[in-house]
């Protein structure tokens, strides 16, 4: 259950624009700690805005490089295909 005094700091939180705002000014007018903050944000299993960033750009660097693993797979697949339709062209189907 969340207390009014940790509501008004979660939406002041959720309201908070860093690049208007700095982080060190929306706690100084809610009248706590930078710590008092991350430990209601934490209790409440709220990502931090400045690790939010963070964590999209590395999904779009997981992404990038997922997709040109696929792609290089994709590619010795095709390329070991070609290989073994030119070796049963040569020597015919391969024995089981």
């Amino acid at each position: 259950m969340v207390g009014k005094r940790e509501q008004e700091i979660l939406e002041a939180y959720e309201g908070w624009d860093p690049d208007e705002l700095s982080i060190t000014a929306l706690v100084e007018g809610l009248q706590i700690s930078r710590q008092r903050l991350y430990n209601v944000l934490d209790k409440n299993q709220i990502i931090p805005k400045s690790k939010r960033a963070v964590q999209t750009v590395q999904g779009d660097i997981l992404s990038e490089m997922a997709e040109m693993a696929l792609g290089y797979l994709l590619g010795q697949l095709q390329e070991g295909r070609e290989e073994l339709k030119a070796y049963r062209s040569r020597y015919g189907p391969l024995e089981e």
